[in-house]
Protein backbone atom coordinates (compact mmCIF):
# COMPACT_ATOMS: atom_id res chain seq x y z
CA UNK A 1 0.00 0.00 0.00
CA UNK A 2 1.17 3.44 -1.15
CA UNK A 3 1.48 5.98 1.74
CA UNK A 4 1.11 9.92 1.22
CA UNK A 5 4.66 11.53 1.61
CA UNK A 6 3.49 13.01 4.92
CA UNK A 7 3.03 9.36 6.81
CA UNK A 8 5.97 7.10 5.05
CA UNK A 9 8.14 7.93 8.11
CA UNK A 10 5.00 6.67 10.32
CA UNK A 11 3.74 4.10 8.22
CA UNK A 12 3.73 1.65 11.56
CA UNK A 13 2.53 4.14 13.85
CA UNK A 14 -0.71 5.35 11.70
CA UNK A 15 -1.17 1.59 10.52
CA UNK A 16 -1.61 0.55 14.62
CA UNK A 17 -3.51 4.01 15.82
CA UNK A 18 -6.21 3.06 13.07
CA UNK A 19 -6.78 0.00 15.03
CA UNK A 20 -9.92 0.16 17.14
CA UNK A 21 -9.34 0.21 20.82
CA UNK A 22 -11.18 -0.54 23.78
CA UNK A 23 -12.35 2.49 26.02
CA UNK A 24 -12.22 2.59 29.62
CA UNK A 25 -15.46 2.43 31.57
CA UNK A 26 -16.97 6.26 32.16
CA UNK A 27 -18.28 7.38 35.78
CA UNK A 28 -21.68 8.92 35.72
CA UNK A 29 -22.37 11.18 38.09
CA UNK A 30 -24.42 9.26 40.18
CA UNK A 31 -22.28 7.15 42.71
CA UNK A 32 -21.79 3.74 42.04
CA UNK A 33 -23.15 3.50 38.84
CA UNK A 34 -20.99 3.05 35.40
CA UNK A 35 -21.83 4.24 32.23
CA UNK A 36 -20.70 2.15 28.94
CA UNK A 37 -19.57 3.09 26.14
CA UNK A 38 -22.11 3.37 22.82
CA UNK A 39 -21.44 1.18 20.10
CA UNK A 40 -21.53 2.54 17.04
CA UNK A 41 -24.77 1.16 14.86
CA UNK A 42 -24.11 0.51 11.03
CA UNK A 43 -25.36 3.26 8.67
CA UNK A 44 -26.28 1.47 6.32
CA UNK A 45 -29.11 -1.08 8.15
CA UNK A 46 -31.48 0.48 9.50
CA UNK A 47 -33.43 -0.85 13.01
CA UNK A 48 -35.56 -3.08 12.52
CA UNK A 49 -33.83 -4.59 9.21
CA UNK A 50 -33.07 -8.31 8.39
CA UNK A 51 -29.70 -7.42 8.43
CA UNK A 52 -29.83 -5.33 11.12
CA UNK A 53 -31.54 -8.52 13.23
CA UNK A 54 -28.98 -11.10 11.78
CA UNK A 55 -26.17 -9.07 12.64
CA UNK A 56 -27.58 -8.71 15.99
CA UNK A 57 -27.39 -12.42 16.57
CA UNK A 58 -24.32 -13.20 14.95
CA UNK A 59 -23.45 -16.41 17.29
CA UNK A 60 -26.49 -17.96 16.15
CA UNK A 61 -25.22 -18.39 11.97
CA UNK A 62 -28.16 -16.85 10.45
CA UNK A 63 -26.69 -16.70 6.81
CA UNK A 64 -27.60 -20.05 6.12
CA UNK A 65 -29.79 -21.37 2.94
CA UNK A 66 -33.35 -22.02 3.58
CA UNK A 67 -32.26 -25.85 3.62
CA UNK A 68 -30.72 -25.09 7.33
CA UNK A 69 -32.89 -22.47 8.71
CA UNK A 70 -33.37 -23.66 12.36
CA UNK A 71 -36.56 -21.89 14.96
CA UNK A 72 -34.05 -19.16 15.30
CA UNK A 73 -34.77 -17.77 11.60
CA UNK A 74 -38.34 -18.31 12.03
CA UNK A 75 -38.82 -16.32 15.58
CA UNK A 76 -36.53 -13.50 14.00
CA UNK A 77 -38.55 -13.38 10.48
CA UNK A 78 -41.68 -13.21 12.17
CA UNK A 79 -43.00 -16.87 10.96
CA UNK A 80 -45.02 -19.69 13.13
CA UNK A 81 -46.83 -22.66 12.37
CA UNK A 82 -50.88 -22.53 13.39
CA UNK A 83 -52.18 -26.66 13.92
CA UNK A 84 -55.74 -25.86 12.47
CA UNK A 85 -56.21 -29.99 13.14
CA UNK A 86 -58.40 -31.89 11.71
CA UNK A 87 -61.71 -30.87 9.34
CA UNK A 88 -64.67 -30.76 11.00
CA UNK A 89 -67.59 -32.91 9.38
CA UNK A 90 -69.92 -29.23 8.74
CA UNK A 91 -66.52 -28.06 6.70
CA UNK A 92 -66.73 -31.36 5.08
CA UNK A 93 -70.48 -30.70 4.03
CA UNK A 94 -70.15 -26.87 2.84
CA UNK A 95 -67.45 -27.60 0.94
CA UNK A 96 -69.43 -30.63 -0.77
CA UNK A 97 -72.86 -29.03 -1.21
CA UNK A 98 -70.08 -25.84 -2.73
CA UNK A 99 -68.57 -28.16 -5.10
CA UNK A 100 -70.94 -30.83 -5.51
CA UNK A 101 -72.17 -30.09 -9.01
CA UNK A 102 -68.17 -30.29 -10.31
CA UNK A 103 -67.36 -33.44 -8.38
CA UNK A 104 -70.72 -35.78 -8.78
CA UNK A 105 -69.30 -37.72 -11.75
CA UNK A 106 -65.99 -37.73 -10.14
CA UNK A 107 -63.97 -41.06 -11.03
CA UNK A 108 -61.49 -43.15 -8.13
CA UNK A 109 -58.34 -43.98 -10.28
CA UNK A 110 -58.77 -47.00 -11.10
CA UNK A 111 -58.54 -46.25 -14.62
CA UNK A 112 -59.19 -49.86 -15.87
CA UNK A 113 -61.78 -51.32 -14.51
CA UNK A 114 -61.46 -55.06 -15.56
CA UNK A 115 -57.69 -54.49 -14.00
CA UNK A 116 -56.78 -57.13 -11.35
CA UNK A 117 -55.26 -55.20 -8.38
CA UNK A 118 -52.20 -57.54 -6.82
CA UNK A 119 -52.60 -58.54 -3.50
CA UNK A 120 -49.28 -57.34 -2.53
CA UNK A 121 -50.31 -53.97 -3.61
CA UNK A 122 -51.95 -53.16 0.05
CA UNK A 123 -54.80 -51.91 -1.57
CA UNK A 124 -58.22 -53.39 -0.23
CA UNK A 125 -61.14 -53.55 -2.29
CA UNK A 126 -64.67 -53.88 -0.03
CA UNK A 127 -67.29 -55.09 -1.75
CA UNK A 128 -67.64 -56.88 -5.68
CA UNK A 129 -67.63 -54.29 -7.55
CA UNK A 130 -63.97 -52.18 -8.38
CA UNK A 131 -65.65 -49.13 -8.25
CA UNK A 132 -66.21 -48.50 -4.38
CA UNK A 133 -63.95 -46.73 -2.35
CA UNK A 134 -60.35 -48.45 -1.52
CA UNK A 135 -58.29 -48.14 1.41
CA UNK A 136 -55.07 -47.33 1.89
CA UNK A 137 -52.14 -48.59 4.39
CA UNK A 138 -49.92 -46.10 5.06
CA UNK A 139 -47.15 -47.82 3.19
CA UNK A 140 -48.92 -46.90 -0.04
CA UNK A 141 -48.97 -43.21 0.40
CA UNK A 142 -46.89 -43.12 -2.93
CA UNK A 143 -50.17 -44.27 -4.91
CA UNK A 144 -51.97 -41.49 -3.92
CA UNK A 145 -49.16 -38.92 -5.18
CA UNK A 146 -48.14 -40.71 -8.01
CA UNK A 147 -51.64 -40.98 -9.73
CA UNK A 148 -54.78 -39.72 -7.48
CA UNK A 149 -53.29 -36.27 -6.80
CA UNK A 150 -51.75 -35.51 -10.19
CA UNK A 151 -55.70 -36.12 -11.35
CA UNK A 152 -57.43 -34.31 -8.41
CA UNK A 153 -55.41 -31.56 -8.86
CA UNK A 154 -55.68 -31.26 -12.29
CA UNK A 155 -59.76 -30.59 -11.91
CA UNK A 156 -58.03 -27.43 -9.70
CA UNK A 157 -56.79 -25.94 -12.81
CA UNK A 158 -53.15 -27.12 -11.25
CA UNK A 159 -50.39 -28.78 -13.34
CA UNK A 160 -47.14 -29.96 -13.44
CA UNK A 161 -44.88 -27.36 -13.33
CA UNK A 162 -41.42 -28.22 -12.74
CA UNK A 163 -39.33 -30.67 -10.83
CA UNK A 164 -36.27 -29.75 -9.00
CA UNK A 165 -36.05 -26.26 -8.07
CA UNK A 166 -37.08 -22.74 -8.26
CA UNK A 167 -34.14 -20.21 -7.12
CA UNK A 168 -34.55 -18.24 -3.15
CA UNK A 169 -34.10 -14.82 -3.78
CA UNK A 170 -32.06 -12.69 -1.09
CA UNK A 171 -31.23 -8.77 -1.00
CA UNK A 172 -32.03 -8.46 -4.94
CA UNK A 173 -29.87 -11.81 -6.41
CA UNK A 174 -30.61 -15.51 -6.01
CA UNK A 175 -28.77 -17.15 -2.91
CA UNK A 176 -29.56 -20.24 -3.12
CA UNK A 177 -32.42 -23.16 -4.45
CA UNK A 178 -35.30 -24.26 -2.58
CA UNK A 179 -36.24 -27.60 -3.93
CA UNK A 180 -38.99 -30.00 -3.90
CA UNK A 181 -40.44 -33.40 -5.78
CA UNK A 182 -42.93 -31.39 -7.89
CA UNK A 183 -44.21 -27.89 -8.51
CA UNK A 184 -47.51 -27.20 -9.48
CA UNK A 185 -49.11 -24.13 -11.74
CA UNK A 186 -51.73 -22.59 -13.61
CA UNK A 187 -51.86 -22.29 -17.23
CA UNK A 188 -48.70 -20.55 -18.21
CA UNK A 189 -48.63 -19.28 -14.18
CA UNK A 190 -46.16 -19.39 -11.62
CA UNK A 191 -45.77 -22.19 -9.50
CA UNK A 192 -48.31 -22.08 -6.51
CA UNK A 193 -48.50 -25.73 -4.93
CA UNK A 194 -45.72 -27.86 -4.14
CA UNK A 195 -45.25 -31.37 -3.67
CA UNK A 196 -42.58 -32.82 -1.37
CA UNK A 197 -41.69 -35.79 1.18
CA UNK A 198 -40.22 -35.72 4.28
CA UNK A 199 -37.33 -37.77 3.57
CA UNK A 200 -36.16 -35.47 0.44
CA UNK A 201 -35.62 -32.40 3.03
CA UNK A 202 -33.81 -35.00 5.01
CA UNK A 203 -31.68 -36.57 1.86
CA UNK A 204 -31.08 -32.65 0.29
CA UNK A 205 -29.67 -32.26 3.58
CA UNK A 206 -27.53 -35.03 3.70
CA UNK A 207 -26.32 -34.46 0.48
CA UNK A 208 -25.49 -30.46 1.18
CA UNK A 209 -23.32 -31.70 4.08
CA UNK A 210 -21.88 -34.85 2.43
CA UNK A 211 -19.79 -36.66 5.27
CA UNK A 212 -16.57 -37.66 3.12
CA UNK A 213 -14.68 -41.18 4.44
CA UNK A 214 -11.41 -39.72 4.07
CA UNK A 215 -11.79 -37.28 6.65
CA UNK A 216 -10.86 -37.73 9.86
CA UNK A 217 -13.03 -38.21 13.08
CA UNK A 218 -13.87 -34.86 14.81
CA UNK A 219 -14.35 -33.34 11.58
CA UNK A 220 -17.38 -36.52 10.72
CA UNK A 221 -18.77 -35.35 13.99
CA UNK A 222 -18.65 -31.81 13.30
CA UNK A 223 -20.49 -32.73 10.09
CA UNK A 224 -22.81 -35.03 11.62
CA UNK A 225 -23.82 -31.86 14.05
CA UNK A 226 -24.35 -29.99 11.15
CA UNK A 227 -27.05 -31.87 9.54
CA UNK A 228 -28.75 -33.05 13.70
CA UNK A 229 -28.56 -28.87 13.78
CA UNK A 230 -30.92 -28.42 11.06
CA UNK A 231 -33.32 -31.53 12.24
CA UNK A 232 -36.34 -29.59 13.66
CA UNK A 233 -37.71 -31.04 16.96
CA UNK A 234 -41.00 -31.73 15.08
CA UNK A 235 -41.36 -32.50 11.75
CA UNK A 236 -44.46 -31.04 10.45
CA UNK A 237 -42.79 -27.72 11.67
CA UNK A 238 -39.94 -28.02 9.23
CA UNK A 239 -38.48 -24.39 8.63
CA UNK A 240 -37.47 -25.26 4.90
CA UNK A 241 -41.57 -25.60 4.31
CA UNK A 242 -41.60 -21.61 5.23
CA UNK A 243 -38.17 -21.30 2.77
CA UNK A 244 -40.31 -23.11 0.58
CA UNK A 245 -43.43 -21.16 0.21
CA UNK A 246 -41.32 -17.66 0.78
CA UNK A 247 -39.76 -18.92 -2.75
CA UNK A 248 -42.71 -19.84 -4.41
CA UNK A 249 -44.51 -16.41 -3.77
CA UNK A 250 -41.17 -14.65 -4.92
CA UNK A 251 -42.01 -16.34 -8.09
CA UNK A 252 -45.39 -15.60 -8.23
CA UNK A 253 -44.49 -12.02 -7.58
CA UNK A 254 -41.97 -11.77 -10.39
CA UNK A 255 -43.94 -13.12 -12.65
CA UNK A 256 -46.84 -10.51 -11.95
CA UNK A 257 -44.14 -8.22 -12.62
CA UNK A 258 -42.82 -9.33 -15.66
CA UNK A 259 -46.65 -9.24 -16.89
CA UNK A 260 -47.39 -5.46 -15.75
CA UNK A 261 -43.63 -4.99 -17.57
CA UNK A 262 -44.83 -6.81 -20.47
CA UNK A 263 -48.54 -5.05 -20.66
CA UNK A 264 -46.95 -1.11 -20.35
CA UNK A 265 -44.04 -1.57 -23.25
CA UNK A 266 -47.22 -3.52 -25.38
CA UNK A 267 -49.58 -0.83 -24.90
CA UNK A 268 -47.00 2.27 -25.19
CA UNK A 269 -45.85 0.49 -28.48
CA UNK A 270 -49.86 0.12 -29.49
CA UNK A 271 -50.11 3.92 -28.71
CA UNK A 272 -47.21 4.87 -30.27
CA UNK A 273 -48.16 3.25 -33.55
CA UNK A 274 -51.64 3.70 -33.76
CA UNK A 275 -51.55 7.35 -33.56
CA UNK A 276 -50.50 8.03 -36.70
CA UNK A 277 -53.34 5.60 -37.91
CA UNK A 278 -57.19 6.92 -38.46
CA UNK A 279 -60.30 7.37 -36.06
CA UNK A 280 -61.60 4.16 -37.29
CA UNK A 281 -58.59 1.91 -36.70
CA UNK A 282 -58.50 3.40 -33.04
CA UNK A 283 -61.78 2.72 -32.35
CA UNK A 284 -60.76 -0.92 -33.56
CA UNK A 285 -58.06 -0.93 -31.09
CA UNK A 286 -60.19 0.07 -28.49
CA UNK A 287 -62.81 -2.48 -28.75
CA UNK A 288 -59.73 -5.47 -29.21
CA UNK A 289 -58.59 -3.85 -26.36
CA UNK A 290 -61.83 -4.14 -24.11
CA UNK A 291 -62.02 -7.74 -24.85
CA UNK A 292 -58.60 -8.71 -24.05
CA UNK A 293 -58.92 -7.09 -19.95
CA UNK A 294 -60.05 -9.75 -18.76
CA UNK A 295 -56.68 -12.02 -19.18
CA UNK A 296 -54.85 -8.51 -18.54
CA UNK A 297 -53.21 -8.16 -14.81
CA UNK A 298 -54.09 -4.81 -13.70
CA UNK A 299 -51.90 -4.32 -10.49
CA UNK A 300 -49.77 -6.02 -8.53
CA UNK A 301 -51.66 -8.22 -5.56
CA UNK A 302 -51.09 -7.55 -2.27
CA UNK A 303 -50.72 -11.10 -0.63
CA UNK A 304 -49.63 -14.40 -3.19
CA UNK A 305 -51.01 -17.87 -1.68
CA UNK A 306 -48.92 -21.06 -1.75
CA UNK A 307 -49.70 -24.36 -1.12
CA UNK A 308 -47.75 -27.19 0.44
CA UNK A 309 -49.04 -30.89 0.59
CA UNK A 310 -46.21 -32.89 2.47
CA UNK A 311 -46.07 -36.42 2.83
CA UNK A 312 -44.54 -38.73 5.93
CA UNK A 313 -41.51 -40.61 4.89
CA UNK A 314 -40.03 -43.84 6.18
CA UNK A 315 -37.49 -42.25 8.39
CA UNK A 316 -38.95 -39.65 10.56
CA UNK A 317 -40.96 -38.95 13.62
CA UNK A 318 -43.92 -37.50 14.69
CA UNK A 319 -45.72 -37.40 11.71
CA UNK A 320 -48.37 -39.84 10.77
CA UNK A 321 -47.94 -42.12 7.94
CA UNK A 322 -51.79 -42.14 7.27
CA UNK A 323 -52.29 -38.45 6.54
CA UNK A 324 -51.17 -35.82 4.07
CA UNK A 325 -50.68 -32.39 5.83
CA UNK A 326 -51.16 -29.07 3.57
CA UNK A 327 -49.91 -26.20 4.41
CA UNK A 328 -51.43 -22.72 3.35
CA UNK A 329 -50.42 -19.25 3.60
CA UNK A 330 -50.50 -16.04 2.16
CA UNK A 331 -47.56 -13.74 1.92
CA UNK A 332 -47.14 -10.05 2.00
CA UNK A 333 -45.55 -8.14 -0.43
CA UNK A 334 -44.24 -6.07 2.22
CA UNK A 335 -42.95 -9.28 3.53
CA UNK A 336 -41.41 -9.98 0.61
CA UNK A 337 -40.05 -6.77 0.43
CA UNK A 338 -37.77 -7.55 3.58
CA UNK A 339 -35.59 -10.37 2.29
CA UNK A 340 -35.53 -8.28 -1.47
CA UNK A 341 -34.17 -4.90 0.31
CA UNK A 342 -33.08 -6.32 3.85
CA UNK A 343 -31.16 -3.44 4.45
CA UNK A 344 -34.48 -1.47 5.43
CA UNK A 345 -37.19 -1.98 7.57
CA UNK A 346 -40.46 -2.58 6.48
CA UNK A 347 -43.63 -2.79 8.99
CA UNK A 348 -45.62 -6.40 7.91
CA UNK A 349 -47.92 -8.23 9.38
CA UNK A 350 -46.00 -11.79 11.00
CA UNK A 351 -46.64 -14.83 8.31
CA UNK A 352 -48.62 -17.39 9.41
CA UNK A 353 -48.82 -21.27 8.08
CA UNK A 354 -51.66 -22.86 8.44
CA UNK A 355 -51.37 -26.60 8.28
CA UNK A 356 -54.32 -29.66 8.40
CA UNK A 357 -53.96 -33.09 8.47
CA UNK A 358 -56.04 -35.26 5.88
CA UNK A 359 -56.39 -38.69 6.10
CA UNK A 360 -56.22 -40.83 3.13
CA UNK A 361 -58.08 -43.79 4.55
CA UNK A 362 -60.92 -43.56 1.94
CA UNK A 363 -60.67 -41.25 -1.06
CA UNK A 364 -64.60 -40.34 -0.85
CA UNK A 365 -63.55 -38.30 2.62
CA UNK A 366 -60.15 -37.25 1.08
CA UNK A 367 -61.89 -35.95 -1.95
CA UNK A 368 -64.34 -33.60 -0.14
CA UNK A 369 -61.44 -32.71 2.61
CA UNK A 370 -59.31 -31.17 -0.62
CA UNK A 371 -62.44 -29.41 -2.00
CA UNK A 372 -62.95 -27.32 1.03
CA UNK A 373 -59.10 -26.34 1.22
CA UNK A 374 -59.16 -24.87 -2.22
CA UNK A 375 -62.97 -23.70 -2.17
CA UNK A 376 -62.85 -22.63 1.34
CA UNK A 377 -62.44 -19.03 0.19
Amino acid sequence: MLWPPSCQSHATVVRYSSLPSYQPVEKSRTPGVMVQPKIPSNPRYEPGSINHIFRANQGKRLYVRPLFWTQDHLTLLGCDFNDQGFLTEGQEQRANKKTKSMFDNMELPLRNKRRSISPDSGVVISGDSPTQTPSFCGENINFVKKFFLPDLLGRYGLHWYCKGGIPFWFNGKPVARVGAEKFYAKHKGPPELALIDMDTILDMRRASSKIDSFLDGPMRRIQRLKILKAMPEMEHRDPYIVGLMIGMAQQQRAHTEAKLEEQELGSAQVGAIYSKVTIFLAKFRSKVASKKEVNEVEEMPHTFKVRVIATPGRFTHGMDANFLYIYETDLTTTFLDKLERPNEYFACEPMHVSYWRIPISDLTGFTYRMNYMFYKD
